[in-house]
């Protein structure tokens, strides 16, 4: 896969995958694999008409193949360079519907695959949302953390700290910090600060109760 036709080769397998699997439209210039290096350049995904939704520059990951045998996949060394996202109305959600969902709701039941991702970080990130009485604009969005991922039934756990600056329709940094975790824990602590102000929020599944600060 080091070379340019096993790239393309790769590249061509992927999109095919995720194509059969979304409505929207997913591009990206070339996969690259090296040892369990992997990169992939200029990422995008758009909706079912061809309008942009998302990008990402560049996405490396070093992935831990033995792990693939025992339905795992294991990621390090994450980067996501430059993502941007823009959500106009439903746009997103468009883009990432399902095909066949109650067909695949049913493969999904049987899913026992775990995602682990250690040592991700994301950086000079871009979000706009513009919908009906709402625009915001957050840039130099950058997020660290580590995160797992049990699918059917969804079980997850990670900590995550982001950091933006907005710049509409406020003008100040936002710093987010989450830890959450599903399945038997159920529980879930965010701390948002925006310029001066602090709110904590914590959840706890097993007593059902939300605490505010």
């Amino acid at each position: 896969l080091r070379t340019g036709a096993g790239s393309a080769l790769l590249r061509a397998q992927v999109l095919d995958v995720v194509h059969g699997a979304i409505e929207g439209k997913l591009d990206l210039e070339s996969i690259t694999l090296e040892g369990n290096h992997l990169v992939i350049r200029k990422l995008r995904l758009f909706t079912p008409e061809g309008v942009l939704v998302a990008s990402i520059e560049q996405l490396e990951a070093d992935v831990e193949w033995k792990a693939l045998a025992n339905e795992q996949l294991r990621l390090s060394s994450v980067k996501v360079i430059e993502p941007k996202l823009f959500v106009v109305d439903d746009n997103l959600q468009r883009a990432l519907a399902r095909r066949g969902a109650p067909q695949q709701a049913q493969t999904a039941a049987k899913n026992g695959w775990v995602v682990e991702v250690a040592d991700f970080s994301l950086s000079d990130g871009l979000v706009e949302v513009h919908q009906p009485g709402r625009d915001v604009v957050a840039q130099s969005l950058t997020v660290e953390g580590h995160a797992s991922v049990a699918l059917a039934p969804l079980k997850l756990s990670g900590v995550l700290d982001g950091r933006a600056k907005l710049t509409a329709s406020l003008q100040d940094e936002l710093v987010i910090k989450t830890e959450a975790s599903s399945g038997d824990g159920q529980r879930a602590l965010v701390s948002i600060t925006l310029g001066q102000s602090l709110v904590k929020a914590g959840f706890d599944g097993a007593a059902s109760q939300l605490t505010l600060e």
